[in-house]
């Protein structure tokens, strides 16, 4: 996947300035940045709910304007901040709908989605949820319902939006080691610049709309970096082989 010279703005704001990305074909690429930086505006216009001022995105050589939904949904899963679904459903039905590109309009589930969709809820502890509404369900376990259709897509390409949202510690840390271990291509939206620098094999820097640098973590978390940035005080230190990084306000004492 492709993209060059994303812009957009929304009325005297420049959200996105010609920003160039190849998102590669397998492993983790980790969006950061602070508030406002762009990053979501970002990864919509990267899965096509957004479409940018000038600018283009292409799969494969093709534009993503140009690709049937049913083909794109074999493509491309994406877990959104928003909370979905406020219908009535099962867990476990709405896991299913992730098998949608692959069914017929009228066809029943077969014993192999069935299969995927059982996998796809193990993989995030989630099982025990199946047979649950969603709307019993707590903003956690919501999250990895959501995460579980998405995996249960099967596609090459997976876009997440802060998806350790609602999750307690345990959960954002197998949550993304099951997607630093999986097939194909993540492209993830993060906040915590610690867990970006354990989990994503490359990170793309964004402020004000633009891509302010574009490497390995080891490359893109440097102090010099991202005072700038994030306009706060950055140590980083090793520990035990990892990068972790350490904030404090200009002018204050670390404590």
């Amino acid at each position: 996947m492709r993209a060059r010279g994303l812009t957009l703005d929304r009325g005297r704001k420049r959200v996105l300035d010609g920003v160039d990305l190849d998102v590669p074909p397998s492993g983790v690429l980790g969006l950061v940045g602070p508030n406002g930086s762009g990053k979501t505006t970002l990864l919509r216009c990267l899965y096509g709910s957004l479409d940018p001022d000038e600018g283009s995105v292409t799969v494969a050589g093709r534009a993503l304007g140009e690709i049937p939904r049913k083909q794109l949904a074999r493509e491309i899963a994406v877990v959104t901040q928003e909370q979905e679904s406020d219908i009535p459903i099962r867990v476990a039905d709405l896991v299913m709908l992730g098998r949608l590109p692959y069914l017929g309009a009228t066809a029943r589930p077969r014993a192999e989605d069935e299969r995927i969709v059982e996998a796809a809820l193990d993989s995030l502890g989630a099982l025990d949820l199946a047979p649950r509404d969603v709307q019993s369900l707590s903003g956690g376990e919501r999250q990895r319902a959501l995460i579980a259709r998405a995996l249960a897509q099967e596609t090459p390409y997976l876009f997440l939006d802060e998806p350790t949202n609602h999750l307690d510690v345990r959960y954002q840390y197998e949550l993304l080691d099951l997607v630093a271990n999986r097939e194909g291509s993540t492209v993830v939206v993060l906040h915590d610049l610690n867990l970006a620098a354990r989990y994503c094999d490359r990170l793309v820097l964004l402020d004000r709309g633009g891509v302010i640098a574009a490497g390995t973590p080891d490359e893109i978390l440097l102090p010099e970096v991202l005072e700038t940035v994030y306009r706060t005080r950055v140590d980083r230190v090793d520990v035990h082989g990892r990068i972790v990084l350490l904030f404090d306000t200009f002018g204050k004492e670390a404590r």
